[in-house]
């Protein structure tokens, strides 16, 4: 209850349009504003080569961080 009696509440929306279309890369980017990432995330945001098992570990990784960043109960 706010100091005159009313309730306030926050409305949240996501565009998961948007979030789809977003490039892996940004995707990781927007993961690291939040958290510092792993060596393999900081690895691909550096432009260093990654072989076929990490990029298959990679895309793993950015499928997960593309439905956590997209979820607001993930975040609460």
């Amino acid at each position: 209850v706010g100091v005159f009696g009313f309730f306030s509440h926050i409305v949240l929306y996501v565009d998961d349009n948007k979030a789809q279309r977003l490039t892996d890369k940004a995707i990781v980017i927007r993961w690291h504003k939040l958290f510092k990432g792993n060596w393999l995330t900081q690895k691909y945001i550096n432009g260093d080569e990654l072989s076929v098992s990490e990029q298959g570990m990679l895309t793993d990784d950015i499928a997960e961080f593309r439905l956590r960043l997209a979820s607001i109960s993930w975040f609460m």
